[in-house]
């Protein structure tokens, strides 16, 4: 994928352990909740090679279930100016987490919306991760 790899996604689901029962049962993943991260997370270890991600309970305003991936960059401030600077719009601008990650939500010229990532430490507690 070169620069710039999707490296964590999210599910927002406004019934989790629905969505979570689905996966588990249609194909095979096993979760862990992180109090620290309030994530059901999904084993990476079950995928080598690929990005983390986990389930979440739905806080979008609009109720909607929906996929949030995340885009791993080195420096979230100067890629959100280029979101702006490229016709995308700035949903959440970039904030720290507790754990060391910055963050920003974003919408390209679609509509769509991502997240940006920059450092990409995740939860201590997690223990399949």
């Amino acid at each position: 994928m070169g620069k710039n790899p999707v490296s964590f996604w999210q599910f927002f689901s406004n019934d989790k352990e629905a969505s979570m029962n689905f996966f588990k049962t249609v194909f095979e993943w096993d979760f862990e909740y992180n109090e620290e991260s309030g994530i059901y997370h999904v084993s990476a270890k079950d995928f080598p090679g690929f990005f983390q991600g986990g389930f979440i309970g739905n806080n979008d305003s609009n109720g909607s279930n929906f996929l949030m991936v995340y885009i791993r960059v080195d420096d979230v401030d100067k890629k959100a100016e280029l979101v702006l600077e490229n016709d995308g719009e700035i949903v959440k601008p970039p904030y720290n987490l507790p754990n060391g990650n910055r963050v920003c939500i974003f919408k390209d010229p679609n509509g769509i919306k991502f997240g940006m990532i920059q450092n990409l430490v995740f939860f201590k507690k997690c223990s399949i991760c």
